[in-house]
């Protein structure tokens, strides 16, 4: 917990920074490049909230099965005794098998949901190469700059662009540490 907290205050602080440095060597450059940037980090943000919006939620119920699957197998085990006697191996079977079956559906349930995440990030971080270069080519083009601008412009471009994208790089990182302090915050 506290090391993953810590992880997350040191990469917002370091993206805080270098979001501010390169923010006015890209404006500088190329003023419309920026606003683009910024409405392509918003909507990728926004896209990514929105496909793994339940799987802080699936990640929470995921911790709660296993937690009830150990549980029940410690029951049994600490049973063993009177489970033996009273000839309920079936029964606790059938209750140790259920709980597995849940846990086993739910993780189908996060799996599938961090495979449609991962498909928009994926997309998402392809599409960078692209982007800075629909913007600049044209005054590249026209003669209005360089090639050392270009390079610039596309260098200042990643470094805001993965500063804006903390959310979306490590959304399921976010998830499951959200689900983790929800899960904690139940027991006080």
């Amino acid at each position: 917990f506290t090391e993953t907290s810590l992880f997350f205050f040191l990469a917002m602080l370091s993206s805080a920074i270098d979001l501010v440095a390169f923010s006015f060597i890209l404006f500088s450059i190329y003023p419309r490049l920026f606003v683009v940037l910024i409405g392509y980090a918003g909507f990728g943000t926004f896209a990514t909230t929105k496909i793994g919006k339940s799987l802080v939620n699936a990640n929470f119920k995921q911790l709660q099965k296993e937690a009830d699957f150990r549980y029940s197998l410690v029951r049994v085990r600490e049973n063993a005794e009177s489970v033996a006697f009273y000839q309920g191996e079936q029964q606790e079977f059938r209750a140790v098998k259920d709980r597995l079956d849940l846990a086993v559906e739910n993780f189908g349930k996060v799996i599938r949901t961090q495979r449609n995440l991962e498909f928009f990030t994926t997309g998402y971080k392809y599409l960078i190469q692209v982007l800075p270069a629909l913007v600049v080519a044209p005054l590249y083009f026209q003669g209005s700059i360089g090639l050392g601008v270009v390079s610039q412009s596309f260098s200042s471009f990643n470094h805001i662009l993965n500063d804006l994208s903390i959310i979306i790089n490590r959304f399921e990182q976010i998830s499951r540490f959200s689900a983790g302090i929800d899960r904690l915050g139940e027991f006080m």
